[in-house]
């Protein structure tokens, strides 16, 4: 790649990495599986695919390609990093606070235990408005 398409590159590795949050993990050298190992090994095969089948041009589409081919990959290179949702189990917890089913002190210790409920409690409530200023 000349320093064009390295430039190139390097921005919409970028944006890959950064708007799409890249969720993925991949296997360092020791067998053990985190995002770092994962970023690490799908720059060095785009990288690869550009030098090796793309001519050295930078397009979308080769990283696409290649997070495609190392998710389908056997033994898998890349593996999605699953995110627990909480929000309807957080929910049903304030609607039943709300409804009194739970105790006033069993909610404010479960709020002090757990940020996420404090958190949705408070944008419920309207006092996250009041935290920020607005």
């Amino acid at each position: 790649m000349n320093s064009q398409q390295e430039q190139l590159f390097e921005e919409i590795m970028d944006q890959k990495i950064s708007q799409e949050k890249f969720l993925y993990e991949g296997q360092d050298e020791n067998g053990r599986w985190n995002i770092i190992a994962g970023l690490r090994n799908y720059r060095k095969y785009v990288r690869a695919y550009i030098d090796g089948f793309s001519g050295g041009r930078v397009s979308n589409s080769v990283f696409e390609i290649v997070l495609k081919e190392m998710l389908e990959a056997s033994p898998r290179e890349l593996r999605p990093i699953i995110v627990e949702d909480r929000s309807s189990e957080i929910e049903k917890k304030i609607a039943d606070f709300e409804a009194g089913k739970i105790p006033v002190y069993s909610f404010r210790l479960a709020c002090k235990a757990d940020r996420e409920l404090r958190d949705a409690y408070e944008r419920f409530t309207g006092l996250a408005q009041l935290a920020t200023g607005r």
